[in-house]
């Protein structure tokens, strides 16, 4: 993730300059670990900031993972960057995937280390963002 401590990948920042500058589709196509989700993801909360701010609600983007591990996994990343970035603030994370109902009571709300996993919830009150 992009800090004051890290800078950019030469790949991340032309997505992010691309994503910025003409919004429409971009293929990114790198290693393992080299930093592809930063360069949707940071687009994508941008997006659904902006989208809050107008009025919108609802599920504004739709990510899917070719895994329930990876999806889970990348849940806790984001819940972790929208909990440390003060612009995300407010914004609302929920994960579907198969097998994971979850307890009564669990995943009701984001905390920094989860998102919203409780299926009630997210149909009552949808996130912002829905990964599966």
């Amino acid at each position: 993730m992009p800090t004051a401590t890290r800078r950019l990948h030469l790949h991340q920042q032309r997505a992010l300059e691309f994503a910025a500058r003409d919004g429409k589709s971009l293929l990114v196509a790198t290693g393992t670990g080299s930093g592809k989700t930063e360069c949707f993801l940071f687009p994508v909360l941008d997006h659904c900031v902006r989208a809050r701010a107008s009025g919108e609600s609802g599920i504004k983007a739709l990510v899917i993972y070719p895994m329930n591990a990876l999806a889970t996994d990348q849940a806790r990343r984001i819940a972790s960057l929208v909990a440390k970035v003060p612009a995300f603030a407010g914004l609302r994370v929920g994960l579907y995937v198969g097998g994971n109902a979850g307890k009564p009571g669990e995943g009701m709300v984001m905390t920094p280390t989860g998102v919203i996993t409780d299926r009630d919830t997210m149909r009552k009150h949808p996130p912002d963002i829905l990964l599966t």
